[in-house]
């Protein structure tokens, strides 16, 4: 449908960082997104909190994906 998408991956502070890298490449792969597109993402150390911020941002900022 060439929707943009941002995926969240959540609680990935009980990750090491190997295993967080690892995570994103295989859901990117899974989904076949770039794996720009997968974030990391902690509530409890706020890691990936202002990739997320700024990817909402950008998303927010591109054109309509849908015609009216």
């Amino acid at each position: 449908l060439e929707i943009p998408t941002i995926v969240v991956l959540t609680k990935m502070d009980k990750l090491s960082r190997r295993e967080s890298e690892q995570r994103v490449l295989e859901v990117a792969r899974a989904l076949e997104l770039d794996p720009q597109q997968v974030i990391p993402f902690s509530a409890v150390t706020n890691e990936g909190r202002h990739d997320l911020a700024a990817a909402i941002v950008d998303l927010i900022a591109q054109p309509a994906w849908r015609s009216p």
